[in-house]
């Protein structure tokens, strides 16, 4: 549904050229979605919540950006999502 509101507002203000990009989100997050429901048996609560969290930071720090409060370059924190899982990875191993 975010993604139908969004398109209608880019399609708006773009032209119909925004329905030429639907096929490829539609391809990039039904990947995201598929590799989620690989991975769900493998991920602990704890690993959840500490990428939920993170994420939630990236999601704050955009929104900053965006409202010229804060000027942070959000692709440089991107990074950051690799933290978690090779932390508890690294607590498996030990």
């Amino acid at each position: 549904m975010l993604d139908l509101v969004t398109s209608a507002i880019l399609a708006a203000s773009f032209g119909k050229s925004v329905i030429f990009a639907s096929p490829i989100l539609f391809i990039w997050q039904g990947a995201i979605y598929v590799s989620a429901l690989l991975f769900m048996k493998d991920t602990s609560p704890e690993l959840l919540n500490e990428l939920s969290l993170t994420g939630g930071f990236l999601i704050m720090a955009t929104g900053l950006s965006i409202l010229k409060i804060k000027d942070l370059k959000v692709i440089n924190l991107l990074p950051a999502l690799a933290v978690p899982p090779l932390f508890f990875a690294a607590k498996a191993l030990f």
